[in-house]
């Protein structure tokens, strides 16, 4: 009795990795209804020396939006210098409403230059990126 049960739990088990197999699941084809994409309203900013604090040691760039949201994305794009660390925040500059993007690095000279990609949820618009003086 115990070897007819041994032989149905393999022969489940071999039919189960056959259907497996043949449906592309255990091969990583899995397909996935075409969902169209919507724009979120991402910008790509170029920062360059214009922006670097007088330490030369950060970039800090305040790019008006319009906009007070905290929900920010931003990610930087490849560009070549080592940076120690990006961050992007919600900041009001000069009465304006808009995205604060610092990046650290080493040591910063005349040729720096870098793209930003953001996104900043009830954003109007991006402004061309300015020197951030504030605390």
């Amino acid at each position: 009795m115990r070897k007819r049960y041994v032989g149905m739990g393999a022969g489940v088990a071999i039919l189960a990795v056959a259907l497996l197999l043949s449906s592309g699941i255990a091969q990583g084809q899995r397909h996935y209804p075409l969902i169209p994409g919507t724009p979120i309203g991402a910008c790509r900013i170029d920062v360059d020396f214009n922006q670097v604090v007088d330490s030369r040691q950060a970039v800090r760039a305040f790019i008006a939006t319009g906009s007070t949201s905290p929900v920010i994305l931003g990610t930087l794009n490849d560009c070549g210098w080592a940076i120690s660390s990006f961050l992007c925040g919600p900041r009001d500059f000069n009465g304006q409403h808009g995205i604060l993007v610092t990046i650290y690095m080493e040591v910063v000279d005349e040729t720096f230059g870098c793209g930003v990609t953001l996104y900043q949820e009830g954003a109007q618009y991006y402004a061309a990126p300015i020197l951030y003086t504030g605390n």
